[in-house]
């Protein structure tokens, strides 16, 4: 066997021996630490529970109280959903206590508070009048159940905290058993393969002093060393070629070794000129960003004289089409200015159309003064039908009188009627009243059923909300017999309203009689009314006449007004809007902005 045989063995057995231990280690610690990982999420979880479980009790018992202590009403409707929400809340995080459990006593602790959570649950809600039972729990009950829940909710967050405390002891300590174990096997083999080499070495030592001098001073950086022993062939003779293998390596390793230090040197130099370009990208694009900002802050101004200048090559498309856009942007408002000036000469054209209006007004003042001739023939007929006008105007003068009598008779009916309503209205509040009575006196008696449950000296109690029920009983009653008197007095008026309605109708029957008279006087008027037809003819005519011309100049009027209204509307707000644009340079502003001066005003 060569004695590179003799070395490789024992140092390859020591070598995968020392990686097996190695990797044995770093299973072992991951695997301690995932479940480290592992049980503290789970003690979190627990914690949690414990705590959000004792905080909704707490908020569930001091609504509870609120409620039993009957300082104000409140209604079952506001109160349930607070409660199932709250009971609910509680319900769960008990029921997650008991799966991230630790322990057999946190689970049994947890599965009895949920036990006697449950029961103070149903014995709360049946107290509130929630829900229905045939048994009623005392508030003592309650609170000594009360008690019960809270002290074991106390328990589940001291005795999560054990189990954390204890089971994360526990795996520490497993751990750092498994891993003394592991250590002290491979301080064995350590000593094992140090005593090994040891005694190799020791065998060794004569022939390989003078390579063990030559390794040491190429171990030093001197690579021009003296190799002896190269044509020997044995062992020691294949160490030496070995160890001028190694030398040549290392004077290859250091040339490597510099031309990487020189490609790092490039790289750096490469890497400072790319950050230096970035830099100056960075610094034009921001000088750029900010000319634009001012120059969109000017325009929002309404000063459409605003442009870029001597931007960085990177962004001239940019200045481009920005200057190009403001252009346009003011050449269209030229041209809105120009057709407000259009529009102002339009208002010419109304005012032909105002001297059309005059001449029509003129023809409908001749057609008036024929209307006027024809009226006085009219005249004479009118005076024939006066006296019949007389006659009925006496029968309707009659006819009156009987109308007012009834509108007297129908306004007492509506009285009556009033009174009707009013009463009703009394009766409406009445059984309001009676509702309210009969809400609180469920309460009062939920109340006194509770305070009845109680013996000893808490049966004063009772004697209070009894007599509160006896006064609500008592209000009970007089609303009642109010009601009574009320329906009474309303059907008496009912009865007077009838009497007034059969008196309505016996003088609506007088007034037909003259409805009569006053129909034959009608005839008359009628008969006297043909003899105008004639000139009513000719009336019709110059009235037809004129009334087209009215209309014709009212259409005219109306159109002229509306457009002059709309007209001067748009105009004066076309106007205010162009006016808010400054759309030309001062004169003394003509000479375009430095380079300087655009980065600072963008700055």
């Amino acid at each position: 066997m060569t004695i590179r045989t003799k070395i490789l063995i024992p140092l390859l057995a020591f070598l995968a021996l020392g990686a097996i231990v190695s990797a044995l280690i770093g299973f072992q610690s991951l695997s301690g630490l995932k479940d480290l990982a592992a049980l503290s999420d789970k003690a979190i979880a627990a914690s949690d529970a414990s705590r959000t479980a004792r905080d909704g009790f707490d908020k569930t018992e001091q609504l509870t109280g609120r409620v039993l202590a009957m300082t104000d009403l409140i209604a079952a409707s506001d109160i349930e959903p607070q409660f199932t929400a709250l009971t609910s809340k509680t319900a769960k995080a008990l029921s997650d206590l008991q799966r991230a459990a630790l322990s057999a006593e946190m689970s049994a602790i947890a599965k009895d508070a949920a036990g006697s959570f449950a029961r103070w649950q149903d014995d709360a809600a049946v107290l509130m009048g929630l829900k229905q039972a045939q048994a009623i729990a005392t508030l003592e009950v309650m609170r000594h159940s009360g008690d019960k829940v809270r002290a074991l909710l106390d328990q589940a967050v001291s005795q999560a905290g054990r189990d954390a405390r204890g089971r994360i002891t526990e795996e520490n300590a497993a751990l750092t058993a498994r891993l003394e174990i592991i250590a002290g096997v491979a301080l064995c083999i350590a000593i094992a393969g140090m005593t090994g080499a040891f005694r190799l070495a020791h065998n060794l030592s004569h022939p390989l002093k003078a390579l063990v001098g030559s390794a040491e001073k190429l171990a030093a950086g001197d690579v021009a060393v003296e190799i002896g022993a190269l044509d020997r062939k044995d062992g020691v003779g294949e160490i030496a070629r070995a160890v001028n293998v190694f030398r040549a390596n290392v004077t290859a390793q250091a040339q490597a070794e510099a031309e990487a230090a020189e490609q790092r040197r490039r790289a750096a130099e490469e890497k400072q000129r790319h950050d230096l370009a970035q830099a100056q990208a960075s610094q034009e694009q921001q000088i750029a960003m900010n000319a634009v900002a001012a120059a969109l802050k000017r325009l929002a101004s309404g000063d459409l004289t605003a442009a870029l200048s001597h931007f960085p090559p990177t962004y001239l498309m940019l200045q481009t089409d920005f200057n190009a856009a403001v252009t346009q942007l003011s050449q269209a408002l030229r041209e809105v200015a120009q057709n407000t000036r259009t529009i102002n000469a339009s208002t010419q054209t109304m005012s032909d159309a105002a001297s059309d209006l005059s001449e029509r007004t003129e023809q409908q003042a001749a057609s008036l003064e024929r209307t006027a001739g024809h009226l006085n023939a009219i005249a004479t007929t009118v005076r024939a039908t006066a006296k019949g006008a007389k006659h009925a105007r006496d029968v309707v003068a009659h006819a009156k009188v009987e109308a007012e009598q009834t509108s007297v008779v129908v306004r007492d009916a509506v009285q009556a009627m009033g009174k009707i309503e009013t009463s009703s209205g009394h009766i409406i509040q009445i059984i309001g009243v009676i509702d309210e009575i009969a809400f609180q006196t469920n309460l009062l008696a939920l109340n006194a059923g509770v305070e009845a449950a109680r013996a000893g000296k808490s049966g004063r109690g009772f004697a209070v909300v009894a007599s509160e029920v006896r006064a609500l009983a008592q209000r009970s009653a007089d609303a009642a017999k109010e009601i009574k008197e009320i329906i009474r007095g309303s059907g008496q008026q009912i009865g007077a309203g009838v009497s007034l309605v059969k008196q309505t109708g016996m003088a609506l029957e007088r007034i037909l009689a003259q409805v009569s008279e006053i129909n034959t006087v009608i005839s008359s008027i009628s008969d006297a009314s043909a003899s105008q037809a004639i000139g009513l003819d000719e009336v019709n005519d110059a009235v037809s006449s004129m009334g087209e011309i009215t209309q014709s100049n009212a259409l005219l009027v109306n159109g002229s007004a509306n457009a002059s209204r709309g007209l001067a509307s748009e105009v004066e707000t076309l106007a205010r809007l162009v006016a808010r644009f400054k759309v030309e340079r001062h004169p003394g502003s003509k000479r375009a902005p430095t380079q300087q001066e655009s980065y600072s005003a963008a700055a």
